[in-house]
């Protein structure tokens, strides 16, 4: 899917079928920079949930200031480069709660580099759980963000790089984020 402003994307909601398993939107083409799952440019209020989304450079590819997007109850995997990327700083207000993010190291078109790349203004990234599969490597959280940042109740395992939280004011409500090491052990973030 592509969504720009020029097409009157505002308000708009895409969601899977409620059911035990979430249907699959799977991209199918790991191979090319430009292959997105789901690509946003300059789109508005957009919301999307319920899905397994698989088989891109990108699974959710944010920019051109999009603003109020929400991704929600999610499975995001196996895409070549990031699970989410937000690509800009002019994109406000980005939402991810709720989700799996993760990546699968023995291929190194489907080790979903970043779970989640976000460099948007003032994000909220709440109760997800960023991991990757066959070896530890990559990514779980690179948020990197001017504005206030939520970041809270997340877990993120088997990752490199576990959680890396940068932002000018950061917001907490008494809760916490889990970063675990191999070994299990496990730091609290406040």
């Amino acid at each position: 899917f592509f969504f720009q402003a020029e097409d009157g994307i505002r308000d708009y909601k895409v969601t899977g079928v409620q059911t035990c398993a979430l249907p699959i939107f799977n991209r199918n083409n790991r191979t090319s920079d430009s292959q997105r799952a789901f690509e946003l440019v300059d789109a508005d209020a957009v919301t999307i949930s319920h899905l397994r989304i698989t088989g891109g450079w990108d699974g959710v590819f944010i920019t051109g200031g999009s603003a109020n997007v929400t991704l929600e109850n999610l499975e995001i995997f196996e895409n070549a480069n990031t699970g989410v990327n937000v690509n800009d700083n002019a994109s406000s207000g980005f939402t991810l709660r709720d989700s799996v993010l993760w990546g699968d190291n023995a291929d190194g078109n489907r080790n979903q580099d970043y779970d989640a790349y976000v460099r948007g203004t003032n994000p909220s990234i709440l109760r997800n759980r960023l991991s990757k599969i066959n070896g530890q490597g990559g990514w779980g959280l690179y948020l990197d963000s001017p504005g206030t940042i939520l970041v809270q109740d997340n877990q993120a395992w088997n990752n490199t790089h576990g959680l890396y939280v940068r932002g000018d004011v950061f917001r907490s409500e008494e809760h916490t984020s889990e970063l675990q090491s191999p070994c299990n052990l496990v730091c609290r973030l406040l």
